[in-house]
């Protein structure tokens, strides 16, 4: 939605040069996708297993240096999607306990 909302250009368009994946996507770059889905994985890790999770943050933000080292986002687009991230597995997952705590009365 954020990507329909906030039209951006991704940069290997601006600097034409070819980016380092194996297929192009012309979308708009603002938030990072691939950095947010390795953020809310992370985080949801990290909410139950804590070892486990701090793990997956340090693999989560390989992604993110990736993403920006491969030439399809900017530093900003990987740091909005880290924190999109983040805050919907938080939010999920604080919806869940009320949930299930509210059920259980």
């Amino acid at each position: 939605l954020l990507k329909d909302l906030l039209p951006s250009v991704r940069p290997f368009i601006v600097n034409q040069e070819l980016p380092l994946t194996l297929t192009l996507h012309f979308d708009n770059a603002f938030p990072s996708s691939h950095t947010a889905i390795a953020f809310a994985l992370a985080t949801t890790l990290w909410l139950h297993e804590k070892k486990l999770g701090l793990i997956f943050f340090a693999l989560a933000i390989l992604v993110a240096i990736g993403r920006v080292t491969a030439n399809v986002h900017y530093v900003l687009d990987v740091v909005f999607g880290s924190l999109i991230g983040t805050s919907a597995a938080v939010l999920i997952e604080r919806l869940r306990f009320t949930k299930s705590s509210k059920s259980k009365r």
